[in-house]
Parts: C-alpha cells; sequence; structure tokens
C-alpha cells in the first residue's frame, strides 16, 4: 500500500505507488479538483460582489455641478509688469456672465505689448480638464477683446474635454 521514507529522522513522508495502487492516483486527483473548485467557487464569487459594489452608485453621481477657476496673466512688455487674475466660479456658466472691463482695470493707451495666457479649469467630481491659451504681442489696445475671445474658446474646449 503506502511506503514511508523517514527524512533527516524526524520527518515522514508517504509516497504513493500509482502504478500498484490506481485508488491511490484517484485519491490524489480528488484532493487535486477539490482545492481547484473551492478557489474557482471564491474567485468567482469576490468577482461577484466586487462588481455589484462597483455597479452601485446609488445615483449620487448623476447630477454633480460643474465648478470652473478662470486664470488671466498678463504680462506688460515695456514695463515689466504683471497682473494675475484667479477667479474661481460655482458653475460652468458663469465664465460668460464675467465682465471683463471691471476684471481688467489697466487701460494702456501707449504703444505697447502685452503677453496674454488663459488657462481654464472645468471639474466634474473628481475628473477635471484644464485648457491654456498663450498669446504674445497684443497690442495694448485690443487687450479686452483679445481675452474676452481666449476665455470663450478656453471655456469650450474645457468643457468638451469632460
Amino acid at each position: 500500500m503506502y511506503q514511508a521514507e523517514t527524512h533527516k529522522g524526524k520527518q515522514q513522508q508517504k509516497i504513493f505507488d500509482c502504478h500498484n495502487e490506481p485508488e491511490a492516483l484517484a485519491k490524489i486527483q480528488a484532493q487535486y479538483y477539490k482545492y481547484i473548485m473551492k478557489n474557482l467557487f471564491l474567485s468567482l464569487a469576490f468577482m461577484l460582489i466586487g462588481s455589484f459594489t462597483f455597479a452601485n452608485n446609488g445615483g449620487e453621481i448623476t447630477n454633480l455641478e460643474k465648478k470652473a477657476e478662470l486664470l488671466i496673466v498678463l504680462n506688460h512688455h515695456p514695463n515689466n509688469e504683471s497682473l494675475k487674475l484667479n477667479l474661481k466660479f460655482n458653475d460652468l456658466d458663469d465664465i460668460e456672465k464675467i465682465k471683463i472691463d471691471d476684471i481688467i482695470p489697466i487701460s494702456y493707451d501707449e504703444e505697447c505689448t502685452v503677453d496674454i495666457t488663459v488657462s481654464v479649469t472645468v471639474s466634474v467630481g473628481i475628473a477635471s480638464a484644464t485648457v491654456e491659451l498663450k498669446v504674445k504681442d497684443v497690442p495694448c489696445s485690443s487687450i479686452k477683446t483679445r481675452v474676452k475671445q481666449m476665455v470663450t474658446e478656453a471655456k469650450e474646449a474645457a468643457s468638451a474635454a469632460l
């Protein structure tokens, strides 16, 4: 039936002689299949529980508001002056309601150029998209109209990304 070997005096290992004892091979295969089936059942159960957990959102994420952040940076060339405006909005549509004349109080009548950077970040929940537009050497007389165009373009691009 079983042959026992002694390893280093303490451990004993049962060696099955599968050629002479077919029932020994059947026992080994039965234990192996039982082990595999148990692991297969547990993995399927955990996958099923996990899929139900992640698929159920409870309706919390359906109506999230789009929040926005607007960053305008103006760099005046001859004077090396810089103006940085950082505005945060609770609704994306509020960006359209801002009056550029009120937030940019600078009136340049002289011959000068300005570098303009407009950055719009739109976030919905944990996802966010940022669009940054840069224009160099804009005449000072057209700062406000150019900033309006850039804000509109950046807002549309950022909201389209989400």
